[in-house]
């Protein structure tokens, strides 16, 4: 799925990776807001420059690989899950909600911000 400049996805919509070699692109597309990101092992989340902005509340759990030199915000009540590994720099906010981390690099090399009433759990 490749989401172009000036393009756009619901902002509530749930993003499924079903199988391995699917990617999400949104490198060309700056910041982009979904629901929910779901996806195997072997998937992937291309940000480039841009910003991917998780907002709903459905818990959800996401295996794959990030990359780019974006970065992840965390806003609504929903807990999203990480397995995978993921090289992405643009460092995670969270502002709502849980993030479970089940794998050491899953959060890129970029800072981590938890604030409000979020949180981090491994």
């Amino acid at each position: 799925l490749f989401r172009s400049a000036g393009g756009s996805l619901a902002a509530t919509g749930a993003v499924t990776l079903a199988n391995a070699g699917t990617t999400f692109d949104i490198s060309a597309g700056g910041a982009q807001a979904i629901g929910s990101l779901a996806g195997v092992a072997g998937s992937t989340v291309a940000l480039g420059g841009s910003t991917l902005t998780l907002g709903g509340t459905v818990d959800s759990t996401f295996s794959g690989a990030i990359s780019g030199n974006g970065g992840l915000v965390k806003n609504g009540a929903g807990v999203q899950t990480r397995n995978g590994v993921s090289p992405f720099s643009g460092g995670v906010t969270l502002n709502a909600g849980g993030l479970v981390v089940r794998n050491n690099a899953a959060l890129g090399t970029g800072a981590v911000t938890v604030a409000g009433a979020a949180t981090l759990d491994s």
